[in-house]
């Protein structure tokens, strides 16, 4: 997997730094060794001989002693091993959630997938029936599968080039008419509008880099649901919101291809 891969080769290289040090540090005591048994030997001598040849001795051990201090630049610690980890510990509090896309849910011109994991936007709106579940203006579709307890994580590959968002909303929260995928109205969400214009509800994001995957974190006892981008082990943002009802994962998009797409786990 992609973290457990980068985690592999940080490890490899520190390894191979303190490996390189410690053969510097046998050689050192190698020498070291060998100039001590040279200076008993010739005050074994003559004193005469032995002050003489002190100073190059002395000069000689100044070459042998010091240690290269260790560079560490380019293996950043802090920021690369420690955040990776933190978040494997983190994802072990975690149940990933196998969610299917609900066909009664999705607007009529989203098109969802065989296997009910993929979602696109098509040009024609389908003839389906208008039950209170469907969305009828925005194009978004629920999933089957919703939580009201527990802690529970699941990834969404996001790719392309039309907006796209994710997240949770409320059981109750009205599926119809427009405007109604908002946080008061109970929608928690992650949005892509073009560009680097990313929004978590109302408030704007700053990334760096265009979120490719996006994994979601829901806690639902400790009110949190959190995004992470796995890619660069990221955090993007976190709502806190206390949850009163059922909450069910929420997908909207406007792309006809790539579709917005479920990974069947929680890769890293």
């Amino acid at each position: 997997m992609f973290l457990l891969d980068r985690l592999s080769q940080k490890e490899k290289k520190i390894l191979e730094t303190w490996e390189e040090k410690l053969r510097h540090l046998s050689n050192s005591n190698y020498s070291i060794s060998k100039l001590i048994k040279e200076m008993e030997e010739k005050l074994r001598s003559q004193e005469v001989i032995f002050f003489k040849d002190i100073e190059n001795l002395f000069d000689r051990s100044k070459v042998i002693i010091p240690i290269p201090r260790m560079e560490l630049s380019r293996i950043n610690i802090n920021e690369s091993i420690s955040p990776c980890y933190a978040w494997m510990a983190m994802m072990k509090k975690f149940k990933p959630a196998p969610l299917t896309l609900d066909p009664s849910t999705a607007h009529p011109r989203l098109i969802v997938s065989a296997d009910r994991t993929a979602v696109k936007l098509s040009s024609v709106q389908q003839k389906l029936p208008n039950n209170p579940e469907r969305f009828d203006v925005c194009p978004a579709v629920l999933s089957c599968e919703a939580f009201h307890s527990g802690r529970h994580c699941w990834n969404v590959q996001v790719e392309g080039d039309r907006p796209w968002a994710v997240g949770v909303v409320r059981e109750s929260m009205r599926r119809k008419g427009g405007n109604c995928l908002t946080q008061s109205k109970g929608c928690l969400a992650v949005w892509w509008w073009g560009l680097n214009d990313y929004l978590a509800g109302d408030s704007s994001l700053q990334l760096t880099e265009k979120l490719q995957r996006i994994t979601m974190y829901l806690d639902y006892e400790r009110g949190q649901l959190s995004f992470y981008n796995p890619d660069t082990v990221s955090h993007v943002y976190t709502f806190k919101h206390l949850f009163t009802e059922k909450v069910f994962p929420f997908f909207y998009t406007c792309s006809s291809d790539p579709p917005l797409q479920i990974v069947s786990s929680v890769m890293i």
